[in-house]
């Protein structure tokens, strides 16, 4: 479970209020105040969920930093935010679990601060793996990690890290390589890397104690993003950590953008057209059973004139998340535009079809939204077709026919046109429930 909740540890109210607001607006977090060490004790003691804490280090009841061992000896993920920058307190405090010391001089050091509880969440989904042939070292880097809430694996050569990347693909986000390695070095290791995945969708760190000239330039032209001398500070080891995977966050909303439906998350109208026909050629080149299928809201203009498009778009989000739970790993799903939603899959017989309409037929219509003014339920009919045609737009044409057939029918129902037979089947929902949109 991700965490939700922050607790702030400041005694000025300003401070406190300033990032209270910003946590909650821009990231949605629920924010606990405590404006002394006895406060802040009290929350840890009753606290059911994890949390991050926020601490100042000149509270009342606890002017030279003693709020810091409190919480980091717990392994509660720490960061300090105060008004004076000493050095020597810094590297205590660092070297003693916290994840940061940010001073609180600028607007800059606030939005600084709210970034760095982002990536921290982030971070708690988010898996990197450690290569490195010395053992120490790999736990070392391995434990900076884990304070920076991430998931780590750990691998003690390039083979055994190719076997690791091989299970794990895109779920690691981040690599991490020491150069001198036994059986495979670390630029090979990221030749391999590179050979599957760009710098768009792993990030590579490279490692080294060399003194080697111009290996900062070989890690780089071989494909890692980045390059760290050890040893390192532990501080700077993070930030080039956040940086690389901000970045990554940041190209890949750039992607989502341009494929995917900004209400819903689903494929948009532009990626469902460009990947649809690949599935049919493929389909029709392998002799795999295909299925253009389209789906629509009954009634949908009644819940916008009802309930107005705040309501319609609630909708539109549940349905989505409806049809998600319903995919298999070959389906391609996409909204493309307004109530309208189409699905290409290769999986399923027609009495899989059939049984696999009916069941969710069924989840749509006994689903309940919550919306503002009240709970409704929808329904929403199918149209589906097997022919297996050399283009898309035909069979998706084809699958519309079917779809209106079951409006006419009376909704709540969906119609399957296939192969040898003049009738198209009709399935009915299981559990027939009136749709409740107005």
């Amino acid at each position: 479970m991700i965490m939700k909740n922050v607790l702030v540890v400041e005694d000025t109210h300003f401070f406190a209020s300033i990032i209270k607001t910003k946590l909650e607006k821009e990231l949605g977090l629920k924010v606990h105040i405590a404006a002394d060490m006895k406060a802040a004790m009290a929350y840890a003691d009753r606290a059911c969920d994890d949390y991050i804490a926020l601490l100042d280090l000149n509270l009342p009841d606890a002017p030279k930093g003693e709020i810091v061992p409190y919480f980091t000896e717990r392994k509660i993920p720490s960061i300090v935010f105060t008004g004076t920058y000493d050095e020597e307190k810094r590297q205590h405090i660092l070297n003693n679990g916290a994840i940061d010391y940010i001073v609180k001089d600028s607007p800059a050091s606030f939005d600084y601060l709210i970034s760095l509880v982002g990536r921290l969440i982030k971070n708690m989904r988010t898996k990197v793996m450690v290569v490195d042939d010395s053992r120490v070292s790999r736990h070392f880097i391995g434990d900076i990690l884990r304070r920076f809430q991430l998931t780590v694996v750990e691998a003690k050569n390039g083979n055994e890290a190719i076997e690791i990347l091989k299970q794990e693909g895109e779920n690691l986000k981040l690599i991490i390589t020491d150069y001198a390695m036994p059986e495979m070095d670390g630029f090979e290791l990221i030749k391999r890397i590179r050979g599957k995945y760009n710098k768009d969708t792993i990030a590579i760190i490279g490692l080294s104690a060399s003194d080697e000239k111009g290996i900062t330039a070989k890690f780089i032209k071989n494909g890692a993003n980045d390059f760290l001398k050890k040893p390192f500070e532990t501080e700077e080891f993070l930030v080039r950590i956040q940086q690389n995977l901000d970045q990554l966050d940041n190209i890949e909303e750039l992607r989502n953008a341009a494929t995917k439906d900004f209400l819903t998350g689903l494929y948009n109208r532009r990626y469902f057209f460009e990947n649809a026909q690949v599935t049919l050629d493929h389909a029709i080149k392998k002799n795999l059973p295909i299925s253009a299928i389209m789906f629509d809201i009954d009634k949908f203009k009644d819940v916008n004139d009802t309930y107005g498009h705040e309501g319609g778009d609630i909708v539109l989000k549940h349905f989505a998340k409806l049809l998600s739970k319903h995919l298999v790993d070959s389906d391609l799903l996409a909204r493309l535009g307004g109530e309208e939603f189409a699905l290409i899959t290769t999986d399923g017989s027609l009495d899989e079809l059939k049984r696999r309409t009916a069941k969710l037929l069924k989840l749509i219509s006994t689903s309940k939204i919550k919306l503002p003014q009240k709970v409704i339920s929808i329904t929403s009919s199918i149209g589906i077709s097997m022919l297996k045609q050399e283009r898309i737009d035909d069979m998706l044409i084809a699958a519309d026919d079917m779809l209106y057939k079951a409006k006419e029918e009376g909704r709540n129902r969906g119609y399957i046109l296939y192969d040898d037979y003049d009738e198209p089947a009709c399935v009915l929902n299981e559990a027939p429930v009136k749709a409740k949109a107005s």
